[in-house]
């Protein structure tokens, strides 16, 4: 600030010289270091299959429905949700992908594994134009994608789902998914797993063990 002139908090100076506004940096969390990069294979209900994924501390909270198939502070996420106390990075591999993947008249989920079971697809009639459908997905209770089409060919594909173009669309109150289903996680699986990340660079490798 120029002798006199107070301190410097917005355009307002009327006296000559120079002012300056110092703004601390911010500082890095404590918690999250460089090293904090985990990898774990896992059994999962949901997912993708046959590739190793990244998964952030954020992403853990924010987008766990579409990664993992339930919401981060689900009973199903305990273990992660311990993880990432002090992880900022998860490099996971689903076991036992190759499953089936649930599907009704309307759509294929997009992943295989039991929480598929789960999606259920409702078709309304639009409000402002009886030629329209309002198509939404539902995992469990969450509305989780609204689209409003005349045809089945027009919806696009979701996180959850992938619509059949050559479906027909009519009213109905909930359409569930079946069929979902977990594949085997053998010693095939933990071996491929290993071989796979063996490229990546990482802190901690923890693995999933019933004593």
């Amino acid at each position: 600030m120029a002798l006199g002139g107070g301190s410097f908090i917005a355009q307002n100076k009327e006296l000559p010289g120079a002012y300056m506004n110092f703004v601390s940096a911010a500082s890095a969390s404590a918690t999250l270091s460089d090293r904090g990069i985990a990898t774990m294979p896992l059994e999962l209900d949901w997912g993708k299959e046959g590739e190793v994924f990244e998964v952030t501390n954020e992403d853990f909270q924010k987008n766990t429905m579409k990664v993992f198939g339930y919401a981060f502070d689900s009973p199903k996420l305990k273990g992660l949700g311990d993880l990432f106390m002090g992880a900022k990075t998860l490099y996971a591999y689903r076991l036992n992908g190759g499953g089936e993947k649930a599907a009704n008249d309307y759509a294929t989920a997009l992943y295989s594994g039991t929480r598929g079971n789960d999606l259920n697809i409702v078709i309304q009639a639009n409000a402002d134009d009886a030629a329209l459908f309002d198509v939404s997905t539902y995992l469990g209770a969450v509305k989780v994608d609204l689209q409003t089409v005349a045809k089945a060919d027009e919806l696009a594909a979701n996180d959850y789902v992938k619509f059949k173009a050559d479906a027909e669309l009519a009213v109905t109150a909930a359409t569930p998914l079946t069929g979902g289903t977990n594949g085997t996680a053998d010693g095939t699986a933990h071996q491929t797993y290993l071989d796979k990340i063996e490229s990546y660079s990482y802190n901690t490798m923890g693995v999933v063990v019933t004593v």
